[in-house]
């Protein structure tokens, strides 16, 4: 039987976009008997005022509902979004071919996917960060978003200090307040047309 799980005393303010690594990823038990075994990942962040902080969550291989017992990672599902950033394309590539030699069950595939990431060169990634909410506070944590669109793919501090200053040079915008006169704005780009040239690396505001 695994040891108690730490207590976490540390959070991400909710809604916090942050760089994180993974630590460790596992075959998790189902937590009763109408729940499958999921994935569970440890990461930390990565940089800034919450350096260190843990994240921690369990992620789902899905099945077909109009042919069950067929599985399939879902590009719309946190594992597939997960998977995406943290595994380079050589490394995505040769865990769906190991997948495709082990049987088609939650048990078989969740070994793989976890010695992916385990083996994975740079598993690092950006999410936007939010807190379960637990009948007992002792459970607590700061997990993934639910939203598949807000996992990102790791952007360097230095990177995302850049492109801030240079949206904010071409839009005249701080953080959301607009800074420059509506005649100078409308002769300006949109918003919209700037964050079109603009990396999907999600929210850069760095906000707390």
């Amino acid at each position: 039987m695994p040891a108690p799980r730490k207590i976490q005393k540390e959070f991400v303010p909710e809604g916090n976009t942050e760089n994180l690594r993974m630590n460790r990823a596992f075959p998790a038990d189902p937590v009763d008997d109408d729940s499958d075994p999921t994935l569970g990942i440890e990461a930390d962040v990565m940089d800034g005022e919450y350096k260190g902080t843990p994240v921690i969550d369990w992620l789902n291989i899905q099945e077909s509902k109009k042919n069950p017992g067929e599985l399939y990672i879902s590009k719309k599902g946190k594992l597939g979004a997960t998977l995406r950033y943290v595994l380079s394309v050589e490394e995505y590539n040769a865990m769906v071919d190991r997948l495709n030699e082990v049987e088609e069950t939650r048990e078989a595939w969740l070994p793989v996917i976890a010695g992916a990431i385990s083996g994975a060169e740079n598993p690092v990634f950006r999410s936007v960060i939010v807190q379960n909410e637990p009948r007992d506070e002792a459970n607590k944590r700061n997990k993934l978003t639910k939203k598949h669109e807000e996992i990102y793919p790791y952007i360097a501090p230095e990177e995302q200090q850049a492109i801030l200053e240079t949206r904010e040079q071409i839009t005249g915008n701080t953080n959301g307040k607009k800074k420059k006169s509506k005649k100078a704005a409308s002769a300006g780009p949109s918003d919209e047309e700037v964050d079109a040239t603009m990396p999907e690396f999600g929210d850069l505001s760095m906000k707390k």
